[in-house]
């Protein structure tokens, strides 16, 4: 009995090998292959958006936002964070900072929650590009 056990251990690690070289899979791990929604040809940046670039939320309302970058052919191009800097500007510049945004550099994605009422902008620069996205809070 648990010589057959250790029998079919061995088919199944034998098949699962077989498989692996007959489908040319690559990697065993998820997330480790190429990723397809980036353009690997035409890597140079012609833009940056925000997403989402405008919407309206509440006081003390957090929202993610991301920045993405684009080439000519408007297809996503991969970013080096670290040249990523995430800036917020409201309405009254005497009033102080009336909100939290984590983190201010080095990410793709920003959190940013608003404490007053108003238009916000939240500004991202990436190697000399800046992109905008427009919040109100009601």
């Amino acid at each position: 009995m648990k010589k057959e056990k250790i029998n079919l251990l061995y088919m199944i690690i034998i098949l699962t090998a077989i498989c692996i070289l007959l489908t040319g899979c690559n990697s065993i791990i998820p997330g480790d292959t190429v990723d397809d929604k980036y353009d690997h040809i035409n890597t140079e940046m012609r833009y940056i958006r925000i997403v989402p670039a405008k919407l309206e939320l509440k006081i003390n309302q957090p929202q993610v936002f991301e920045v993405k970058a684009y080439n000519s052919d408007n297809k996503l191009v991969a970013m080096n964070i670290s040249q990523i800097k995430w800036v917020v500007m409201y309405e009254c510049s005497s009033c102080g900072i009336v909100w939290n945004i984590s983190p201010t550099k080095g990410s793709q994605k920003t959190t940013f929650t608003p404490k007053k009422e108003g238009r916000y902008i939240i500004n991202v620069n990436y190697k000399d590009e800046w992109g905008k996205a427009t919040v109100t809070v009601k």
